[in-house]
């Protein structure tokens, strides 16, 4: 089962990714504030990088592209997000030209890889240069 959804979110994360995105023009964003360095989406309230532009802020999940390189971008969110007590249950892992790291928060649920609160996040270049940045809560509790 873990899989099916490590899957399913994997195939969100790249269609997030690879949609444009209304930067918020139209309203209708998942509440985010790039240059405030938050972004809300559903109940999480997660970092977004620094100086990071908006490709796309859905209330589902967002991306954002920055002219840093993927490796400064994942290691960045490895301290931001332990910072406010997310734990990582693996390492980044390559899923097409895009590394991704499942965070948890909360207590373990049946499965221990997922806490109450589970979001991944997406890290991969960006066509030309820097990186593209997908955030996406995983939002329903886990059932094992």
């Amino acid at each position: 089962m873990k899989k099916v959804l490590i899957v399913f979110f994997t195939l969100l994360l790249a269609l997030a990714a690879g949609c444009g995105g209304d930067n918020g023009e139209n309203g209708d964003n998942g509440g985010g504030d790039a240059a405030a360095g938050r972004v809300a989406i559903g109940e999480y309230d997660l970092p977004v990088y620094p100086g990071a532009e908006t490709v796309s802020e859905t209330g589902m999940n967002a991306s954002y592209t920055t002219s840093e390189g993927p490796d400064a971008v994942r290691a960045w969110y490895d301290e931001a997000m332990t910072s406010e007590g997310w734990q990582a249950n693996q390492d980044w892992y390559d899923m097409d030209e895009q590394k991704q790291r499942i965070f948890f928060k909360g207590e373990p649920q049946e499965n221990p890889d997922f806490g109450e609160q589970n979001v991944i996040i997406g890290v991969g270049p960006n066509e030309g240069n820097g990186s593209i940045i997908t955030i996406a809560p995983i939002l329903n509790r886990y059932e094992g």
